[in-house]
């Protein structure tokens, strides 16, 4: 049986997906009460889209960020940033919301964006590490596309001038079962160390404190 594993170490995107997809969450009291499965389709709904995503992503980075300046870093033409916010706005639960303006001109405002709470009780309920482990994992790998998904769009505007030091490193090959099993018991030690030295952080100040997203995983080719 042959094994696709991939691994994705990335400086700038997004700067640690890691302590989301790996760390010891804080534990919550209580489960948030969802509208039925109804509003967590609605909430898959939107992490289901690679752009939207990193849009969530970069505002849970940088909470305040501007249109303007998500519209920039992810590369958005056009107005069409508006059309995936107000996306993202009106969704049910809603998951970003108008924070703030700031007046730049007489007919220029800058509007600001945050993560709902609505938002944060979800991922810290309903996609928790250990009690919803499949739901989490479903969670990351959304996370996991959206990232890659920008590094594609991001390297077909690159040049040759750009340094390779802010180049993803990705590794993808074909292995065996023997090479699989020691690659998960490396990836294991790994991350385990990762969680020992992020298990007091919290989410959310994690994902706008490290400098670098590491993505990692072994997958059935059958």
């Amino acid at each position: 049986m042959c094994i696709f594993i991939s691994v994705f170490v990335n400086e700038g995107v997004d700067r640690s997906i890691l302590n989301v997809m790996f760390l010891n969450l804080n534990e919550v009291t209580g489960i948030i009460k969802l509208n039925d499965e109804r509003d967590m389709k609605f909430v898959l709904k939107q992490f289901a889209d690679p752009v939207r995503m990193m849009i969530i992503i970069k505002i849970l980075r940088k909470p305040g960020i501007t249109s303007n300046e998500l519209k920039k870093e992810l590369l958005i033409p056009g107005t069409k940033i508006y059309y995936y916010l107000n996306q993202l706005s009106n969704s049910k639960p809603p998951v970003v919301y108008e924070s703030d303006t700031e007046r730049v001109t007489e007919h220029l405002i800058r509007r600001k964006f945050k993560i709902t709470d609505d938002l944060k009780d979800i991922l810290n309920n309903y996609f928790d590490r250990k009690r919803n482990p499949i739901q989490f994992r479903v969670y990351a790998l959304h996370m996991s596309i959206a990232i890659q998904y920008q590094q594609i769009r991001e390297l077909g505007t690159s040049s040759d001038k750009d340094t390779k030091e802010h180049l993803p490193s990705p590794i993808l090959m074909f292995v065996d079962d023997e090479i699989a099993q020691e690659l998960r018991e490396g990836i294991a030690k790994t991350f385990a160390k990762c969680l020992s030295k992020y298990r007091d952080m919290d989410r959310f100040d994690a994902i706008q404190v490290c400098n670098f997203g590491a993505i990692a995983g072994i997958y059935p080719m059958n």
